[in-house]
């Protein structure tokens, strides 16, 4: 019998869970727009859809590269207001962005997986809640952790030029815009030195940094973030292509927020070329004709969905939706893979309740200010404070702050699957702005036995802290293993981590990133990805992936376009009216070289300072 302290918190945790991870079946997919059709108004060279991660990178890397290029990148979300833009800057606010924050997200409730148990009605078959975020920058709104997957990873995804050696090369580029770091001491968890001596007498190898690609074993380190010293998140959009656009790409990139790509276009004499595609915004639909090639990037779901749409897809599920012309038979969307998270908590009885715990203390007027005016404050500090690997099952993190039970003294995290079990993502009719199918299959075959060995050693790492924390497990018999099955069948959600819909040699190329049977449509995005990377969030594959493929479209177009076109009279007007108030240009940060370049001198570009003089190496 649980004592009464503890059936109390674990009620409430329950309780949160089921705000977080239990969503109802209702969406906040895109209505439809009006009927009405504007005119066809724009011709670029190189028609990008999707403003997240991937093009984020893509459009800063060929505008840059391919200055006679012009390049237009559509994005679904509209222009962050002031609140939307804080909530994405601030670590510290990453429970909003977790909780469903419907300004920058849509919704796509799963069909019931039959591993998963459903509190609500009693029974096996609980739908969950996936999310896309809406907005320029994309995922990397929301990614605060900086981990690199287990060497191996690269070498079975099939993109040529990408294996374990080469990511290194592709690492530091990205390291150089993103400046990953460990959080400076006032920034970090209050307990963070408590915490890893649980993993130290938890078995567990304790480093000073997340340590070389392809370190595995059981190890655990402190949190390397995504920002700044003040805790303030940088993206693909702030650290990648808003610079870009406000210095030596102000004049060849047009970006357009609030557009939800409806059809690719294929060319009528051509069928193995796309002419553009069609968008809706502000009730009207509109066509933007590419001269060289569309580039989908508009992530896990975007992506299958458009493609399926405009009647690229498996035969089958195109009939069932009435799309009737099928451009080419391909397994889009069939072989997804969804990321399990499992938590693992456990409350604390004789320390000071945590700050991190304490709504009042981090989210004040005051703490807000403290944020906005770059003094970091509690609004910096990131969810998670210690990151690490279980092997090739699992990476997990260790946090005092619990989203959705502010006040509460829990300690907890959890193990963040590297599943197997595959799922699809299809869609429902030719209507674009119909929701998505979406079979999530999570937990099934052998993942399952897999999650309960990681929490299980979870469970070990959360009663090796010392008695004086009086820790107790949250709804589980540390002496019946049964419970704590039953436990991750009833809680198990999602780290929202999806790849696969357009895999690399399935749907793709992974040479020249192109979809088979066409000669100007690619895709560079977590979709192209064919399976998860290896103990680590997609994001800084995904970085490194985009990277990767804009050199080969600079290699594949820099003659014909690298050059800066003369500019008219009156474009030059036109130029100085928009871009007066942008400021002074900034250096250009350019290519840091390229392969050939980095193969000689591979040994003097590992070096990476994570913040307390720990020098990081991809060695």
């Amino acid at each position: 019998m649980m004592p009464t302290t503890q059936r109390f918190y674990s009620m409430l945790f329950l309780l949160s869970l089921l705000q977080i991870i239990v969503k109802s079946s209702s969406t906040n997919a895109h209505s439809p727009p009006n009927d009405g059709e504007g005119p066809s108004s724009l011709v670029a060279d190189f028609v990008i859809v999707g403003g997240g991660t991937a093009g984020c990178v893509l459009t800063t890397r060929l505008c840059q590269e391919l200055k006679g290029a012009r390049i237009v990148v559509l994005e679904q979300g509209e222009e962050r207001n002031e609140e939307e833009d804080l909530v994405t800057r601030a670590l510290g606010l990453i429970g909003d962005l977790f909780s469903f924050y419907e300004p920058l997200m849509v919704l796509h409730p799963t069909e019931p997986n039959p591993s998963l148990f459903d509190v609500e009605t009693g029974s096996f078959g609980r739908s969950i809640g996936m999310y896309e975020v809406k907005s320029m920058g994309g995922s990397s709104n929301v990614a605060f952790q900086w981990e690199l997957p287990v060497e191996g990873t690269y070498e079975s995804w099939g993109f040529d030029g990408l294996d374990s050696d080469t990511a290194h090369y592709y690492f530091n580029k990205v390291i150089k815009r993103l400046k990953p770091q460990q959080p400076p001491k006032e920034l970090q968890h209050t307990y963070q030195k408590e915490f890893l001596n649980a993993y130290a007498a938890a078995g567990f190898d304790v480093l000073d940094t997340s340590g070389p690609l392809g370190s595995a074993g059981k190890t655990a380190y402190t949190n390397v973030l995504i920002a700044n010293d003040k805790g303030e998140r940088n993206t693909a959009w702030t650290a990648y292509l808003r610079p870009a656009i406000e210095n030596e790409c102000k004049h060849n990139v047009e970006i357009i927020q609030g557009a939800f790509v409806t059809d690719i276009l294929v060319d009528h004499n051509d069928p193995s070329k796309v002419s553009g595609i069609k968008y809706s915004k502000d009730g009207s639909t509109k066509t933007i004709l590419a001269n060289k090639e569309v580039i989908l990037s508009a992530g896990p779901y975007g992506t299958p969905r458009l493609l399926q749409v405009s009647g690229i897809g498996d035969r089958q599920v195109l009939a069932k939706a009435g799309v009737t012309s099928v451009k080419a038979d391909l397994p889009v969307g069939l072989q997804t893979i969804v990321r399990p998270l499992g938590f693992v908590t456990a409350s604390y009885q004789n320390p000071p309740l945590m700050p991190e715990n304490n709504l009042s203390y981090w989210r004040t007027e005051e703490t807000i200010d403290q944020f906005k005016e770059g003094k970091g404050g509690p609004l910096g500090v990131g969810f998670s404070a210690i990151l690490g690997k279980f092997g090739d099952i699992a990476y997990h993190g260790m946090g005092s702050t619990v989203i959705g039970l502010p006040n509460v003294p829990i300690i907890g995290g959890g193990c963040i699957l590297n599943a197997k079990s595959t799922g699809n993502v299809t869609i429902q009719r030719s209507d674009p702005h119909t929701p998505l199918t979406i079979h999530s299959n999570l937990m099934d075959g052998e993942d399952f036995g897999n999650m309960i060995q990681c929490a299980s050693a979870y469970n070990d790492l959360l009663l090796s802290f010392p008695e004086s924390f009086g820790m107790q497990l949250l709804n589980q018999d540390p002496n019946d293993p049964a419970t704590l099955t039953q436990y991750l069948a009833a809680v198990t959600a999602t780290s929202w981590h999806m790849v696969g819909g357009a895999r690399s040699g399935s749907v793709i190329d992974g040479t020249s990133f192109k979809v088979y049977g066409f000669e100007n449509l690619r895709v560079c995005d977590a979709s192209a990805i064919p399976s998860l990377p290896v103990s680590a969030g997609p994001v800084s594959s995904v970085y490194v992936l985009s990277e990767l493929f804009s050199e080969k479209l600079v290699s594949e177009y820099h003659h014909e376009l690298g050059h800066k076109p003369k500019q008219t009279a009156e474009g030059k007007k036109n130029a100085r009216n928009k871009n007066h108030d942008m400021g002074k240009k900034s250096k250009d940060s350019g290519r840091n070289g390229n392969m050939d370049n980095y193969k000689e001198k591979k040994e003097e570009t590992y070096g990476h300072n994570y913040g307390g003089g720990k020098e990081y190496s991809h060695n």
